[in-house]
């Protein structure tokens, strides 16, 4: 049964449409539950999202994630600085310490030790490194 067939007489009204859409959560019309995200939730009834806003009667903008949910997801995205990198104006953050680093910040220096097997390199750490010295 698609989205066209015979479902026409289930639509919400304005008023269902309007108090399903909360700050923190959108009640699904399917089985009444609140939802931070719509998306999964639908696939598990084999809907789209184009597919429940026509079988419910909803607007094409209705929204598919909580408000709350979306401005947060987004406020962290803009914290880690995803998407300025295709923007002329990017610049990378400036580096806050005045040392110069050799190799990958990060990364433990490259040396060997003896194992049953033979000589075999490992990643050691700065703390450890300074142990061995």
């Amino acid at each position: 049964m698609t989205a066209g067939d015979a479902d026409d007489s289930v639509k919400a009204t304005p008023r269902q449409i309007e108090q399903s859409i909360t700050p923190d959560y959108l009640i699904s019309f399917e089985d009444n539950r609140p939802y931070k995200t719509l998306r999964r939730h639908l696939a598990l009834f084999g809907l789209t999202p184009d597919e429940y806003r026509a079988k419910w009667g909803l607007a094409p903008d209705y929204p598919m994630t909580a408000p709350a949910y979306s401005a947060r997801r987004s406020a962290l995205a803009r914290a880690l600085g995803l998407g300025l990198r295709h923007r002329p104006t990017y610049a990378p953050p400036a580096a806050t310490s005045a040392r110069k680093r050799k190799g990958a910040p990060g990364r433990g220096r490259m040396i060997g030790f003896r194992s049953p097997g033979g000589l075999r390199a490992a990643k050691v750490s700065r703390a450890c490194r300074n142990r061995l010295r």
